[in-house]
């Protein structure tokens, strides 16, 4: 029997991966920038934060001054966690004296523009993020949808470091190109993502083989109590056997 069309591609192409050399590699995405930062906020319903560099630090040695600006260096998974961690106004001013700005060649971001962009890549994380084409109605949101997926699902800069072990960085200048790494990263390596149980928390968290309900033993434990303490508050039927539910 002559094997079928389909078969003989997908048998070449594994042929010529084989040839040219398939290698895994471990990457890792880092936040690199400059520091210290000031921010401003206005004020109002809806606060503006405006950022910029704040005085260099100096030196004094030898009779001669030396100024420069220290270097923020920190895992884009750690940028992320803050991020997804923000829940008022000093949070998010707390935020960006850490890391500086949300866009390198941006200067001010509003409170909301913060929370709906946070929720964008926690949305993609939990894999809810719209495959977004733009076109359909034409309007602003359309195409702020649209941009916010290619932004987050576009090629990805990749620099090869030749070091023992080899390894991939993805150097990151600001918070927005943090969020963007690691989500991509998650999504590469197929981990999966979802809501914390409890109603209260709702905090996005990793699968694992031993957490896939809560984000944290509190919160596996504090939802057990209600759980318990509900059961005990509902009245019993007159004569209802007992044992194992």
């Amino acid at each position: 029997m002559r094997k079928s069309n389909g078969t003989s591609k997908r048998r070449a192409r594994e042929k010529n991966v084989r040839a040219e050399g398939s290698y895994t590699i471990p990457i890792i995405a880092r936040l690199q920038t400059f520091g210290p930062w000031d921010v401003e906020v206005s004020e109002g319903l809806n606060p503006e934060f405006t950022y910029k560099w704040g005085p260099p630090m100096t030196e004094e040695a030898g009779g001669r001054s030396r100024s420069w600006k220290p270097e923020i260096q920190c895992g884009a998974f750690e940028v992320r966690q803050r991020v997804f961690a923000v829940s008022d106004v000093k949070g998010a001013i707390d935020l960006f004296r850490d890391f500086g700005p949300w866009r390198e060649k941006t200067e001010r971001i509003t409170y909301n523009a913060l929370i709906r962009q946070r929720d964008f890549f926690r949305n993609a994380l939990l894999g809810t993020a719209a495959n977004a084409t733009w076109g359909q109605s034409g309007s602003d949101e359309d195409l702020r949808a649209w941009m916010d997926h290619h932004r987050v699902f576009g090629p990805l800069q990749l620099e090869l470091l030749f070091l023992d072990p080899l390894r991939g960085q993805v150097r990151c200048k600001d918070i927005e190109q943090c969020l963007r790494a690691s989500v991509f990263l998650e999504r590469a390596n197929r981990f999966k993502w979802r809501c914390c149980k409890r109603e209260d928390c709702g905090k996005a968290f990793r699968l694992t083989p031993y957490r896939t309900h809560y984000c944290s033993d509190r919160c596996s434990h504090l939802q057990a109590v209600r759980d318990s303490n509900l059961r005990r508050a509902k009245p019993t039927k007159t004569g209802a056997r007992k044992g194992k539910v």
